[in-house]
């Protein structure tokens, strides 16, 4: 008697057990169904369509001191996969298309400088439920201050400079092959179609960083820098001269296509000796040159007009010869007739 109301109670528990673990799957399945839909829901515009438990998106930020766009990429992981989801990117697995609203590819500039760095990138590890973005542009463009104003730069092939007359817009794919020995659920691969967005551009007038309000065009002879406000880093600027020409007794400069900066200054002997102090510390250029004038040094605009005196000038140039980065020359010419006391400068 006894061992058959232990048999009937274990019969008991078996199906208790049996109903209990199938109600759990069924929940289990059900939330991972729901977490989904939800996810689905409630993701803002912009997403690309999910392959593989993966969704991306691009998105544009305009940097105000710069013309070129930052880029950003960013990962959203929807799978029901309760591990790290490892996603091998860098930037070559994307192909990125900017087109018009008539979807006319935009040309490719055929400027022949470009001088960029980008990170080492490592395989990426996203938790479930997680999203991540980051920046992939690291602009190396050589461009035309006060004439490129919109720049999405993604190293020497994947470059373009936006004009203003149009709207235009950015769309891509990326693609991550699969590689023998992947894991079925935790290293991702498959082609992603990111969804097109508007390009954020300037308008004619508008200023937009470095050939923006930083300057004012003065027909095809060159740009003038404004005084009352600091001037940008230019291309190939060796360490150190972007202070150097930002001091405050600056009268004016021009900037001459391609890479030419004049800077002309007016001041005391001992604001001299300061700035050739901070001049001789400037490593990566060619020589340290000071050339002396006769008579009072002049400012002027490009062509010749809006001539005012200066005591110095700094001349920066940059030339390609057969290295990898640019030789850079930074002059200074002073004119003994001014206010400088030549007699009380120390050359260091």
């Amino acid at each position: 008697m006894q061992s058959c109301l232990i048999r009937k109670a274990m019969k008991i528990f078996v199906h208790a057990a049996l109903f209990l673990l199938t109600a759990l799957s069924f929940d289990c399945r059900a939330s991972g169904q729901s977490r989904a839909q939800a996810q689905t829901a409630e993701a803002p515009a912009g997403w690309s369509e999910t392959v593989n438990g993966l969704r991306a998106r691009l998105s544009l930020e305009r940097d105000q001191k710069s013309p070129f766009l930052k880029v950003f990429i960013a990962f959203q992981n929807t799978s029901d996969v309760a591990a790290m989801r490892k996603i091998r990117f860098d930037p070559q697995t994307l192909v990125l298309r900017v087109t018009d609203a008539a979807k006319t590819p935009l040309a490719k500039p055929s400027y022949g400088d470009y001088d960029g760095m980008s990170p080492l990138w490592e395989p990426l590890l996203l938790p479930l439920e997680g999203t991540i973005r980051f920046r992939i542009s690291f602009p190396g463009l050589g461009y035309h201050p006060g004439k490129d104003r919109t720049i999405i730069d993604l190293g020497p092939t994947m470059s373009w400079v936006i004009p203003g007359d149009k709207e235009y817009f950015v769309s891509g794919t990326l693609t991550i092959p699969k590689k023998d020995g992947d894991h079925p659920y935790l290293d991702w691969s498959g082609t992603l179609t990111l969804p097109t967005i508007k390009i954020p551009t300037t308008s004619k007038g508008e200023a937009g960083g470095p050939g923006g309000s930083q300057f004012k065009k003065i027909a095809d002879q060159g740009v003038d820098y404004y005084n009352d406000r600091p001037v940008p880093q230019g291309n190939f600027w060796p360490a150190g001269m972007l202070a150097l020409v930002n001091t405050t007794n600056r009268v004016s400069g021009i900037w001459y296509p391609p890479e030419r900066h004049t800077f002309f200054f007016s001041g005391s002997t001992a604001n001299f000796g300061a700035f050739l102090g901070d001049y001789s510390k400037i490593r990566r250029i060619e020589k340290h040159w000071l050339i002396l004038h006769e008579g009072v040094g002049e400012a002027f605009s490009p062509g010749g007009g809006n001539r005012r005196p200066c005591d110095w000038r700094l001349e920066g140039a940059a030339g390609w010869s057969e290295a990898e980065f640019p030789t850079y020359a930074l002059v200074i010419h002073l004119w003994t007739g001014g206010k400088i006391a030549l007699n009380q400068i120390t050359i260091p």
